[in-house]
């Protein structure tokens, strides 16, 4: 077991036995010179530690969030205060994702939005549309 399944685990843990509701609470482990934090609002009951947010002592954060390939880019932009370029041609994540790459990726695939810095990865897809993704800062 690594250290993120432990604060995963103990997130789980703190859920089931009511010291937090399903969407409130923060917990978080340092691991040499990182923090791992679970997200503000995440969902206790479907957390995992992909989802965790990692901040180092130099104060770089790195994973900003995981949203829903559904998500307005607008929104997205004004409510995690980023700057991913927002274009007629597109109103959602994915709809970014397939103007960027021209096909729905598999999960795993990623790339470096040029215009905003930030790494973009698709964390779960199916042959249809893009479920979820990762937005991060690259390290």
């Amino acid at each position: 077991m690594n250290i993120k399944d432990d604060l995963v685990r103990h997130y789980h843990w703190l859920r089931q036995y009511g010291l937090n509701d399903s969407h409130s609470g923060n917990a978080s482990v340092r691991n040499g010179e990182t923090f791992w934090i679970t997200p503000t609002g995440c969902c206790a009951d479907t957390l995992s530690s992909g989802d965790l947010v990692e901040c180092r002592l130099d104060g770089v954060i790195g994973v900003i969030r995981i949203v829903e390939g559904r998500a307005g880019v607008r929104d997205v932009n004004r409510l995690l205060d980023l700057e991913l370029p927002e274009d007629p041609a597109w109103a959602t994540i994915a709809g970014l994702i397939l103007h960027r790459l021209e096909r729905i990726p598999p999960a795993g695939t990623a790339f470096v939005d040029e215009e905003s810095g930030l790494t973009v990865e698709v964390v779960e897809s199916t042959p249809r549309r893009i479920a979820r993704v990762r937005l991060s800062r690259p390290a």
